[in-house]
């Protein structure tokens, strides 16, 4: 299956033999194209799940609808999504260790990747209460992309989403009604309110015990806990686009630190 990493990585392992020499630029090339590669057999498996998806959907009406293998390709589709977004952290941040650039929207992935994956255990309770649901958003033909529906989709949404607002006010960022209801698509609520939550924060901190005492700006757990209530973003709406300006990436630091 071709990906949109393939031709990097096959330039790259040139580039990685060539500068074997030296000890410091082998092995941020080394780390370059692990995360490259990483990148490219999670590309393909979210593809794969998401033809899965497609194939047994029960909205397309398929005469092949298998609802267990629809059920197991939207709980692959949701982790490999995860799994991307953690490679993305875990990788960027070894890389600005190196004093590389980041990685695109590097602070969204992070930020997501803190609250929905690593420490998920601490708004758990909030989805359950909700009425745990796992949701998605397609477009035929392409990666399908995980939702975090809250009650986003429900009779009482109008309430979650004051409560939202207000958590937001308290910050010095308005947010209006209208803004919720002119925002339903997945893609433009996420883009929403990750430009909301960087006018509290452009590197989108969290609150703990660390950055309270250093009186630095943060996300407060309030916001948290109301993005979980009502819909928590995705950083992510287009895994084809954005690859491809992952790889666009991959090549500028490329150029410019190896």
């Amino acid at each position: 299956m071709h990906t949109p990493f393939d031709e990097f990585i096959k330039s790259h392992q040139v580039l990685l033999l060539s500068n074997l020499h030296n000890k410091e630029k082998a092995h941020n090339n080394t780390l370059i194209e692990l995360f490259a590669e990483t990148c490219r057999v999670l590309y393909i498996q979210m593809s794969n799940t998401s033809a899965t998806m497609f194939k047994f959907n029960p909205l397309t009406k398929n005469q092949n609808v298998n609802y267990e293998y629809f059920k197991d390709a939207l709980i692959s589709c949701k982790l490999s999504y995860f799994q991307f977004t953690e490679q993305i952290s875990f990788f960027g941040r070894l890389l600005k260790g190196r004093r590389f650039e980041e990685p695109p929207t590097y602070n969204r992935i992070n930020f997501y990747r803190n609250k929905s994956v690593a420490h998920y255990d601490q708004y758990i309770q909030i989805n359950l209460e909700n009425g745990f649901g796992i949701g998605f958003t397609s477009v035929a033909g392409k990666i399908i992309i995980p939702d975090h529906p809250g009650k986003a989709n429900k009779p009482n949404w109008q309430k979650s989403s004051l409560g939202l607002i207000k958590s937001f006010s308290a910050t010095g960022v308005l947010l209006k009604e209208k803004d919720f209801i002119d925002n339903r698509a997945n893609s433009d609520y996420s883009e929403l309110m990750f430009s909301s939550l960087e006018k509290i924060d452009p590197k989108l901190r969290s609150e703990n015990l660390n950055t309270i005492q250093q009186e630095s700006i943060y996300i407060p757990e309030s916001v948290v806990k109301g993005l979980f209530d009502y819909k928590f973003p995705t950083p992510i709406n287009d895994m084809e686009n954005y690859c491809k300006s992952l790889v666009k990436w991959f090549e500028k630091i490329t150029k410019t630190k190896v």
